[in-house]
């Protein structure tokens, strides 16, 4: 019953096996069908296996095995699609085995291993090299293991046997007794009747009845052998029997394995014949072949349990031993074996007494003592026995002599040396004394960099290595373990020259002996601290198979915050990384699973690389397809223009007008005729896309100085007034007239030369500035002459169109990202006049949002923490219903008071955001680039509590009210999505009543004197512009001055400013007063001469004021 109960038990493992198989071929990785097979079919397999020890599936010949039993063809049948024996033989394995070490990701490892094409398992070269990669070869068995030795022995005798048989299968039949008919029997006994035939029927005979025990999976006496023993002894001649037993003796024991030779005298032999045949083959035997003999039945018996289902066999076993034993060749054999046994244990003793002598000089620091071989064979066991008893003491001695021997005599032949360290490394971590392995784990990481004793030692000493790496670790002796790591690392990589032509070795070490139980606690440690560039190197420089890891994890995890995190670790150390995604790729997976990866490649990857990501720019989800972009024009390198031409052909609407946008740097001729291809087809862009369609080809066509670029501009331009393109705005042909006139303008221009007309060109720009636009503004402001120019309108008093002028070029720089120029040009600006703050602070405006927009970074990029949350579809709702607005500096973006109908998402720039307090604007906040205006709404109908302004130029998102409620029935996940987003925001009511209790928390008081206010950048840097004003109140937390405007737009420039604020009234002997604020109000005051005015600048500190100051402060009297 306990048998049957195995099979059972196993069959049914093997179903939720091949299951989790199915499943996982069938569904996409993300179904739940997946995860839910998977599941059950880890826990059934791990119940197996903690019941039973481990569980194995395999292959021999054409039959199927589930922990060592054969399913009968009603069980294989019973399976609708059993793949896991298709598959091992695909892969090129026999068995797989699992025992306790699978946890689940290793099982799920294990299933994906067995859900590969066959054209994966050819592009990995073969199914050895993909579980290799996979780091589970240690699963994975190639030849017949799985079998007991018994077994074993069984199939190489009949394989043997088979060989000898030569007769006819109905002699063997009748022979037997199971074929009874008279021509036959006849037959059999003519063949009888010679020496030669009596031993070939024999010999066949014997072939046969060991193939059927061979089936029977265990040793035991064969019914049909004792027959056929039998049956032999009536049907030879009694003259003829000795010879018969001699020849059969001679033929038997030559040829037969020992293994199979076991099996024969584990039978029954009967009769006189039988006695003679069983001694006739016992004194063939040598007493060399005698011992074998005796050794595998003895190692047999010690496998047996006592009791149970095995006694019977042992039984057996043990009487075949018994009548061996008592026969000539047996009762010889004993005597030699006693006599051997005396004659060794007189041995042991005078080398115990030799090894005691020489351990004891070297404890006392004779180093000649290691020449010994004898020696260093017996000291691991020797330290192991020191370390349980009084005498531990003597152990750092040894280790430290070790040590100096070794450095003393490193360019000998230390192979037994090196043999005895590597097996005394083992004990000493067995021990658990981990402050004894340093001198050791020293000599192994010197042993490994000059790489002096042979592939072979020196694999064996990268595997103690990895062990003793992961002793420290786990006793968390972290420094020494990641010193190891970082040796096999350099060994890997090739950075060690003596070690270089050991490199596959390494590999394969730390590939198929990694310890994969830590990975996921070593990775949730990551994930707390992804700072920590120790834990980062702790991971990743295990290998491939621990970034696989990390890139499944990726893939399956559902936290934004957590894959963000995984992805910075896998782009700060790059190695293995672009191998692994290449693998993973094709694979389908979630949408931002995909995502990820095309990430990873485009920070890890090479230029050719670039090219495996081009089918993507098609994928449904757009965050893959603007993803895939983002890669080819990061690592496309001298690929990109060719790889952007090609993603034209077919790519949705907005990737096509990213990519338009990029070919700008290649404008050229093949860039045009492409764009000339596209155009036509703009009636098919849809209406909320065309315009910026429109707009970003006309603009790369721009800067294409060449002919094709202007018949395409002409082209289109004919199309005006037909049906097709009555529905394109009108200044979007005034613009391709513009772009036109610009390309005739700079194809004619080039065919002259000289500096004059050059000059002329230049001069011809800056009169046209206002109707080219920017582009024309670029090219004149590029030009040589543009010192003299400013110098020139500087001289004649003409400040302020000298300033306009250099603010322009400041844009030009931001644009072509040159922030150093620009970041100059802005000093120079501040030269000319230092009081001119509405141009200084768009100088440092338009330079700081350049460096924010550096990495061409948009609105998913900006939002990606909502977005990511989202399924494709919910992404498709929520990215289709937003509507982009662009806001002026000091221009209004909601009110308070008005209705409020929408969420407000700053996509770029910055707002001011204030309000009412009797009649004074009161500023609460500066809302950045991710900021969220409304977010504390119930989607009901209200009224904007405040007002935002924008601070220079400013893009936001709006997502209006009622289009959210149209998803209460077709999309209810996506509002709570949104509303959970938006409950990380500050509420209005909380900005108001904390700026509200901070304006009360100090006293105000009258004062006199001067303040210098200094503008400061976002980094609170000073940016050269700078106002004197008059002090009129002031407390602790705040103050106000007031100041005399020369512009009307410089109040609305001043709110919301970051200032350095120098009292100059008030010093000390090593400092000047002065603290750091914000402008929170600006207000008019009437009665200021004309032309000007005069402002009330109320500010608020960063930091409570000084005491002394303070103090000082109110004693100025003007």
């Amino acid at each position: 019953m306990a048998l049957i109960n195995v099979q059972k038990r196993g069959v049914e493992a093997l179903k939720l096996f091949n299951n989790s198989i199915t499943t996982r071929r069938l569904y996409p990785p993300e179904a739940p069908q997946v995860s839910n097979a998977a599941s059950l079919g880890f826990e059934g397999v791990q119940q197996y296996v903690a019941d039973f020890g481990s569980l194995s599936f395999s292959l021999e010949r054409n039959a199927s095995f589930v922990a060592d039993h054969e399913l009968s063809p009603e069980i294989l049948d019973s399976f609708p699609n059993l793949v896991v024996y298709r598959h091992l033989r695909h892969l090129g394995y026999s068995a797989i085995v699992i025992d306790e070490t699978v946890d689940r990701f290793t099982y799920n490892q294990i299933v994906d291993a067995f859900s590969v094409t066959a054209e994966k398992i050819a592009r990995q070269g073969g199914g050895t090299q993909l579980i290799t990669n996979m780091g589970l070869r240690k699963y994975f068995q190639q030849s017949d293991d799985n079998l007991g030795g018994a077994a074993k022995a069984q199939s190489d005798l009949a394989a043997h046997a088979k060989k000898k048989v030569v007769v006819r299968p109905e002699l063997i039949g009748c022979l037997l007794g199971e074929d009874e008919r008279p021509l036959v029997q006849e037959e059999l006994k003519e063949k009888m009747r010679s020496v030669q035939g009596a031993t070939e029927v024999v010999v066949a005979a014997v072939s046969y009845v060991l193939q059927s025990i061979h089936q029977q999976k265990r040793i035991y006496p064969s019914r049909l052998f004792s027959k056929m023993i039998e049956n032999s002894g009536m049907m030879i001649d009694q003259a003829m029997v000795d010879k018969v037993a001699g020849s059969l003796g001679n033929d038997l024991s030559a040829n037969l394995k020992n293994t199979a030779l076991c099996v024969v005298l584990c039978q029954n032999f009967p009769g006189n014949f039988g006695l003679q045949l069983y001694n006739s083959l016992i004194s063939r035997l040598t007493f060399d072949r005698f011992g074998r003999v005796v050794g595998i039945l003895r190692i047999q018996l010690e496998r047996l349990k006592i009791g149970g289902e095995q006694e019977a066999q042992r039984v057996v076993l043990q009487r075949v031993l018994e009548r061996l034993f008592e026969t000539d060749r047996g009762k010889q054999y004993q005597k030699r074996e006693k006599t051997r046994h005396i004659i060794d244990d007189g041995e042991r003793e005078r080398r115990k007494k030799r090894l005691e002598v020489q351990l004891g000089s070297l404890v006392g620091g004779n180093l000649q003592s290691l020449e010994s071989i004898e020696l260093l064979r017996h000291l691991p066991r020797a330290v192991s026995k020191l370390l349980k008893g009084e005498n531990r003491a003597y152990v750092p001695k040894i280790l430290k002599y070790l040590v100096s021997y070794y450095y003393q005599n490193k360019n000998r032949n230390l192979l037994p040396w090196l043999e005895c360290v590597f097996e005394l490394t083992e004990k000493i971590m067995e021990s658990g004394n981990q402050k004894l392995l340093n001198p050791l784990a020293e000599i192994l990481r010197d042993s490994a960099q000059s790489a002096a004793f042979g592939e072979e030692l020196f694999e064996k000493n990268i595997i103690i290595l990895q062990e003793v790496m992961y002793s420290y670790w786990k006793k968390e002796e972290f420094r020494q373990g990641d010193a190891i790591l970082a040796l096999l690392y350099q060994l890997r990589a090739g950075q060690i020259k003596n070690a270089v032509g050991y490199r596959k070795v390494v590999a394969n070490v730390q590939d198929n002996f990694i310890d994969r139980t830590i990975l996921p606690n070593l990775l949730q440690q990551c994930l707390l601290d992804h700072t920590d560039e120790s834990l980062i190197y702790r991971m990743v420089l295990q290998g491939p198979v621990a970034i696989r890891f990390m890139v499944d994890s990726l893939i399956e995890e559902e936290l934004t915050e957590n894959r963000i995190k995984i992805i910075d670790i896998l782009t700060s150390v790059r190695t293995f990384v672009p191998v692994v995604v290449r693998e993973r790729l094709k694979d389908h997976m979630p949408w931002y699973g995909k995502r990820n990866l095309i990430k990873l490649l485009g920070e890890t990857g090479k230029e050719e690389d670039a090219q495996l990501t081009l089918p993507y720019l098609q994928h449904r989800d757009y965050r893959v397809q603007r993803e895939a972009f983002l890669c080819i024009y990061k690592i496309g390198g001298r690929h990109r223009k060719r790889l952007l031409l090609a993603g034209l052909d077919g790519a949705p609407e907005l990737v096509m007008i990213n990519i338009v946008e990029a070919l700008e740097e290649f404008c050229d001729d093949e860039v045009a005729l492409k764009l000339g291809t596209i155009l036509p087809d703009f009636m098919h862009i849809s209406e909320t896309e065309r315009e910026q369609f429109l707009v970003t080809v006309m603009t790369t066509l721009g800067h294409c100085r060449c002919t094709a670029a202007l018949d395409v501009l002409e082209t289109f331009l004919d199309t005006k007034g037909q049906k097709t393109a009555r529905s394109v705005p009108g200044h979007l042909w005034d613009m391709a007239e513009e772009k036109c006139d610009s390309l005739r303008t700079a194809l004619k221009e080039e065919t002259k030369a000289g500096v004059k007309a050059a000059s002329r060109i230049r001069k011809s720009a800056l009169r046209q500035a206002a109707a080219v636009g920017r582009d024309g503004r670029a090219s004149a402001l590029f030009g040589p002459s543009i010192e003299k120019t400013v110098q020139e309108l500087v001289a004649g008093g003409e400040n302020e169109q000298a300033q306009n002028l250099l603010l322009e070029l400041i844009a030009v720089n931001v644009d072509k990202k040159n922030f150093n120029r620009a970041e100059k040009i802005r000093e120079w600006l501040v030269e000319i006049d230092e009081s001119a703050l509405v141009l200084i602070m768009r100088a440092v405006e338009l330079i700081e949002q350049g460096k924010r927009e550096a990495d061409r970074e948009d609105h998913l990029e900006v939002w990606s923490k909502l977005y990511d949350a989202l399924d494709t579809e919910e992404f498709c709702e929520l990215f289709g219903a937003m509507i982009h607005r662009k806001y002026d500096p000091g221009q209004r973006i909601v009110t308070q008071g008005t209705s409020m109908k929408s969420f407000v998402f700053i996509d770029k720039g910055r707002a001011n955001v204030s309000f009412d307090l009797n009649g004074e604007e009161v500023l609460l906040t500066t809302v950045e680039r991710g900021g969220c205006l409304g977010a504390e709404t119930r989607l009901e109908p209200s009224n904007w509590t405040i007002s935002a302004t924008s601070v220079g130029a400013c893009r936001v998102s709006v997502l209006p009210f009622e289009r959210v409620a149209q998803w209460e029935e077709s999309c209810p996940r996506l509002i709570d999505k949104i509303k959970q987003f938006c409950a990380d925001f500050r509420s209005t009511g909380t900005m108001i009543e904390e700026n509200s209790l901070d304006r009360r928390a100090h006293e105000r008081f009258a004062a006199d004197g001067k303040v210098r206010a200094m503008l400061l950048d976002s980094r609170d840097r000073r940016t050269g512009g700078q106002i004197i004003g008059d002090i009129k109140d002031i407390s602790a937390g705040g103050m106000a001055f007031e100041i005399v405007a020369k512009h009307n737009k410089e109040g609305k420039t001043l709110w919301g400013a970051r200032m350095l604020f120098q009292f100059l009234d008030v010093s000390f002997e090593s400092s000047t007063a002065e603290v750091a604020g914000d402008v929170i109000a600006v207000k008019f005051i009437p009665g200021a001469a004309d032309g000007e005015e005069l402002l009330s600048v109320h500010v608020r500190f960063d930091a409570v004021l000084h005491a002394d100051i303070l103090e000082r402060i109110q004693d100025v009297r003007v």
